[in-house]
């Protein structure tokens, strides 16, 4: 997805003062608040891109319970 906002560095550290500082109760309502998608690209299935995916589902379940000791996800 590409974002409206060119600067998403400076607009994330943004955000994270803003949960940070209580401004928004977690980061998925200052997402929900402040980004907004310029346009979406659907890649087509790919038996290589397949695997990859695979791979990043294994990692994202492993590292959910890291994610969730943050309290702020």
């Amino acid at each position: 997805a590409v974002q409206e906002n060119e600067e998403a560095a400076c607009l994330g550290a943004a955000m994270i003062g803003a949960v940070s500082g209580g401004d928004f109760r977690n980061y998925k309502e200052a997402v929900d608040k402040c980004v907004s998608i310029k346009e979406e690209f659907c890649p087509q299935p790919s038996p290589r891109l397949d695997g990859k995916y695979g791979l990043f589902e294994k990692l994202y379940e492993n590292l959910a319970p890291v994610f969730a000791q943050t309290g702020k996800s």
